[in-house]
């Protein structure tokens, strides 16, 4: 196996300046609602319209076999819950509009590491 480095990685830091006119879904865990989120994203049914930013788990490696059984109907909700409550939601902040980022994202620092 050849692994191939391409010079230096670099972090990029920037801070959001929270406001009002914010529209925020924010889901604190890997509960049902994070769940019906999920499954209608994977639907086609665009549950974020509306929403400015959306805060909560990824539906990472970690998650998604337990996800894909409930879409497919191997696992029926409380089957799924149970084993989804094990994990910690890798933590994801989606800002699906550009003024918000332009009036409230701003850029920190960089490093080099």
């Amino acid at each position: 196996m050849i692994i191939r480095r391409a010079g230096q990685a670099i972090v990029n830091s920037y801070e959001y300046t929270p406001n009002k006119e914010c529209k925020i879904k924010r889901f604190e865990a890997y509960d049902k609602e994070w769940l019906d989120f999920i499954v209608d994203s994977r639907k086609g049914k665009q549950p974020w319209n509306g929403f400015d930013i959306i805060e909560g788990g990824v539906a990472d490696d970690r998650v998604i076999d337990s996800i894909e059984a409930y879409i497919n109907g191997y696992a029926d909700i409380e089957n799924t819950l149970s084993k989804l409550i094990y994990h910690k939601p890798s933590w994801q902040i989606c800002i699906l509009n550009q003024d918000i980022v332009d009036k409230y994202l701003h850029f920190k620092n960089s490093e080099k590491i």
